[in-house]
This record gives C-alpha cells, structure tokens and sequence, in this order.
C-alpha cells in the first residue's frame, strides 16, 4: 500500500496555507464561518474531516474556489 499522506492532512494543509495566506488566524477564521477554534485547528491536522458546507464556508470566506481547498480526484 502506498505510504502517502491521507488526504485529510493534504486537504488540511491547503486550507491552513490559504488562511495563513489571508492573514488570519485559525481563531479569526473560525468564528468567520461557524465553527470553534479547536475544530478548525483539526481539520488542518487532518484529524478531523470537513463538511461540504463548512468547506463551502471557508472557500467563501477566502475568496478562493472550493477546489483549491481540496484535491480532486482525476
């Protein structure tokens, strides 16, 4: 089996690059869409998966696509 990353941490680790980009914290952007610190802070560890909604939210609030947020299967 392949040994990469699961793809919680790789979609964490864009949604963290994308709000460190903006400028904001992880407190900061979750209070902008919904959600407490603790949970935000997890699912860019990828311990947590992300809703769709909550992904729509954040993709909103950072002005970005929601395929940037997450790697698409080809």
């Amino acid at each position: 089996m392949n040994q990469k990353e699961p793809r919680g941490n790789q979609d964490g680790a864009k949604i963290r690059k994308l709000r460190e980009d903006a400028g904001l914290t992880v407190s900061q952007l979750a209070a902008r869409v919904g959600v407490g610190g603790p949970t935000l802070s997890n699912i860019e560890l990828g311990t947590r998966p992300a809703s769709l909604g909550l992904l729509i939210r954040i993709a909103r609030e950072l002005e970005k696509p929601l395929d940037s947020l997450v790697r698409v299967a080809a």
